[in-house]
């Protein structure tokens, strides 16, 4: 029965297992076990769901009246939302479905995802004024090259744990955007700012929480910032670094030890001006997970990194090249490792 009520979902409106008198092929299950079921039709993904008729979560409550009770009283089904918020009068359109949607996660956490844009910013706050304190998770998507500082205050969302920015046009406000980012809640562990470029770095320092993040995503412009990041951040256990320097090396680095860090992903996407000077100052003991994506295979930098780290690497990722002797020379100092080759 459990494989026929998976049928039925996956074919939504034709509804072809119904009965004649109108009843699903499911309408007997107990509600446990309709739970677990509707709890798999939704798509496992950290982002939002858009409300999409012919998909879970609201397909569900249109076969048949059981299903739509059972459904709409599982909150863990409702608490991950798209929304497109470009244009008031789309938002306006939708906005009945989407309050419809949220009222549904009853006080749950949330995850959102906003396709954004500063026209839709007011209608798009009183929206969301209800939810402000489930709010856990926000991703913010933007395709034009204007910052929504100060229309969308970070200070709103006193839960917000993870913030992802995605900008695919170049932000034309980045003081008016670091100045809403220094007003980040105290409860953020994890920061991503992808297509975000702050030149210099120092216009983040007066975030107020850096200290207690655990996960960074950011793009660098200068050397010296890798470092200073670092030491902003003493509590990171994982940081994705995109490395894109715009002037030679000026000197060597004081040698610095961050403790905490367990991965750490370094994507090159300028000239290599003075990553190795930078690896060479860098310890790292208990680091597991170390991958590196467009950097010269720097090997001998490298070696040096797992011997001032103990050895304690468990997994090793390039993007490129490698010999085999380099990889020979890996196995040779941690015999366990995981090396993966991509690209």
């Amino acid at each position: 029965m459990p494989h026929k009520v998976m049928d039925e979902i996956k074919i939504g409106d034709q509804q072809l297992f119904k009965q004649q008198d109108g009843a699903s092929a499911g309408s007997d299950l107990p509600v446990e076990v309709l739970c677990q079921i509707f709890d798999h039709c939704v798509p496992k993904t950290d982002e939002g769901l858009p409300p999409d008729l012919k998909r879970a979560p609201i397909l569900l409550t249109r076969i048949c009246r059981r299903w739509r009770e059972v459904a709409v009283d599982m909150p863990n089904l409702w608490c991950r939302l798209y929304l497109q918020a470009e244009y008031p009068e789309q938002l306006h359109r939708v906005a009945f479905s989407y309050r419809s949607w949220l009222k549904r996660s009853f006080g749950r956490p949330l995850s959102l995802t906003i396709h954004w844009s500063p026209k839709g910013a007011a209608k798009l706050q009183s929206l969301l004024q209800p939810f402000t304190i489930q709010i856990s998770s926000l991703m913010v998507i933007s395709l034009v090259e204007e910052s929504f500082a100060p229309a969308l205050s970070f200070e709103d969302f006193p839960s917000l744990q993870d913030l992802t920015l995605s900008w695919l046009g170049r932000c034309a406000n980045e003081t008016a955007l670091a100045q809403s980012l220094s007003r980040l809640p105290s409860t953020l562990r994890s920061l991503k700012l992808r297509g975000l470029l702050f030149q210099p770095l120092k216009w983040l320092s007066t975030c107020n929480v850096w200290a207690q993040l655990t996960h960074v995503e950011i793009i660098v412009t200068q050397q010296h910032e890798f470092l200073h990041l670092l030491h902003l951040c003493p509590n990171l256990s994982s940081l994705e670094i995109y490395l894109d320097f715009r002037s030679p090396p000026m000197r060597t680095w004081e040698a610095f030890t961050h403790t905490n860090l367990r991965s750490l992903s370094l994507i090159l996407r300028s000239i290599d001006y003075g990553l190795r000077n930078l690896i060479d100052a860098l310890t790292c003991p208990n680091l597991r997970v170390l991958e590196a994506r467009g950097v010269p295979v720097l090997h001998k930098q490298i070696l040096k990194l797992l011997a001032r780290s103990n050895y304690a690497l468990e997994r090793l990722i390039f993007v490129g090249r490698m010999t085999e002797k380099q990889r020979a020379d890996y196995l040779a100092v941690i015999p366990s490792l995981d090396i993966q080759r991509r690209g």
